[in-house]
């Protein structure tokens, strides 16, 4: 192997070797070109040639991942949704009732939780096949929501040229991109229209789990709305809501854990959240709105 040949291959190491050996360089005023990726990172240089081997996902997983933007890519999925640009709407992650006071309590409160929101909508719009939906069900539901975010998938290129570092271009997922923001649209219209049916009971919902005062008229009307439209639901074990100036902090039954949702006063949501912005949000729901166990739970998300 020559040196030119040697000075191509990329060595997979640890992200915090690879980003040590951008500081390195950073430091020493080398050039180098940093590629970004979700939790993927390239360095490449006359100095280093690295790609972080770091992953969250195994070998089946990662093929699954694949597998879901292939079929969106070879079966040209992204023709459905000609004429709506998902990317540009209002779409609604998060609400939270307008009637919220800094030092409001709730203490009886109620939460249910679409079951497999995304990838339920993912297979009404037809963004999956029946066959996918089903291999997807065995899978656990980080990875389902990863296969469907990465139909949105941004890279970041920077380049430091010894002087000066900076975001060279960002390369953007243009054919299947509409159709993630599709599936994000569609569940945050769902979401909408629960919180309406609620009226002045509604507190807040986040991405797929909707709180409320608990009433068996409540629980009905979430319900109805989500069997209506061909989703289920389960109930997600709530002790009391405290709203404070930026967040709300929803404890467990037994109040003997809480767990924190930020969110801004009397602001609506004018655009629509980067893809970065949306995987960062989906995996702190993740951690927040789920049992730890989720692996075990035959119905997940």
């Amino acid at each position: 192997m020559d040196k030119n040949e040697l000075k191509r291959e990329v060595f997979k190491v640890k992200k915090s070797k690879l980003l040590s050996q951008a500081d390195y360089m950073y430091k020493n005023k080398i050039p180098f070109t940093m590629k970004h990726s979700g939790s993927v990172m390239e360095i490449e240089s006359d100095l280093f040639n690295s790609k972080s081997l770091d992953r969250k996902f195994n070998g089946k997983e990662l093929n699954f991942i694949k597998k879901v933007k292939k079929h969106v890519i070879n079966e040209n999925v992204s023709m459905n949704f000609l004429g709506t640009r998902y990317k540009s709407k209002d779409i609604k992650y998060i609400e939270v009732s307008k009637k919220l006071k800094s030092g409001d309590v709730y203490e009886d409160v109620y939460c249910l939780d679409l079951v497999s929101a995304y990838f339920q909508m993912a297979l009404m719009l037809g963004v999956i096949s029946p066959d996918i939906y089903k291999e997807g069900i065995g899978i656990d539901k980080v990875t389902r929501l990863a296969s469907l975010g990465s139909l949105a998938r941004r890279t970041e290129v920077r380049e430091y040229d010894g002087k000066e570092y900076r975001l060279l271009e960002t390369i953007e997922s243009t054919a299947t991109e509409n159709c993630w923001f599709a599936i994000c649209y569609k569940v945050g219209e769902l979401m909408l229209k629960a919180s309406k049916s609620l009226g002045d009971e509604f507190i807040f919902y986040w991405v797929d789990g909707i709180f409320f005062k608990n009433t068996p008229e409540n629980i009905k009307k979430v319900s109805d709305v989500f069997a209506e439209s061909g989703f289920e639901s389960k109930q997600e074990n709530v002790g009391k809501i405290e709203v404070m100036e930026n967040e709300l902090l929803v404890y467990s039954q037994n109040c003997l854990s809480s767990r924190r949702f930020a969110y801004s006063v009397g602001r609506t949501r004018k655009k629509v959240m980067s893809p970065t912005e949306i995987k960062r949000l989906l995996k702190y729901a993740n951690t927040v709105l789920y049992s730890p166990n989720h692996k075990s739970n035959k119905v997940e998300k």
